[in-house]
């Protein structure tokens, strides 16, 4: 579950392009939705984001290193993309600041909640603007 869930998350870092894929969109919401009510707070993204930290960091340390991550491959690659000063770690603050990022382009009309078609509004000039 968790590799799905941070396979899910590389592919949000990445770009809006898998965000119009709906089963991506509502695991998303899934994981992240932790009262279920439609509707994902900041609250609630970093709470999910720091279960999900603290589930990958095996040695407790604060840090996820590709040790922590090893024989997942999916991992790994997610570790390279969060690993923004490649000093070969990557701290709670990069792992949920790229989520936070993702969520601020999530958030159509900056009201501080993302819905799943509201979402999908905001990434459509997007997607239309690409060649």
């Amino acid at each position: 579950m968790l590799q799905r869930a941070v396979l899910v998350f590389a592919f949000l870092i990445v770009g809006g392009n898998a965000w119009a894929i709906t089963p991506i969109r509502d695991f998303w919401f899934e994981m992240v939705d932790t009262n279920r009510d439609g509707i994902v707070t900041p609250a609630e993204l970093l709470e999910g984001r720091t279960r999900n930290f603290d589930a990958m960091d095996k040695n407790k340390d604060g840090v996820l290193t590709v040790d922590d991550l090893a024989g997942r491959p999916a991992l790994v690659n997610m570790h390279r993309i969060l690993d923004s000063d490649r000093d070969g770690k990557v701290t709670k603050e990069q792992f949920i600041g790229i989520a936070k990022i993702r969520f601020e382009a999530l958030d159509a009309n900056h009201d501080g909640k993302v819905t799943a078609d509201g979402s999908a509004a905001a990434l459509a000039p997007q997607q239309a603007a690409k060649p």
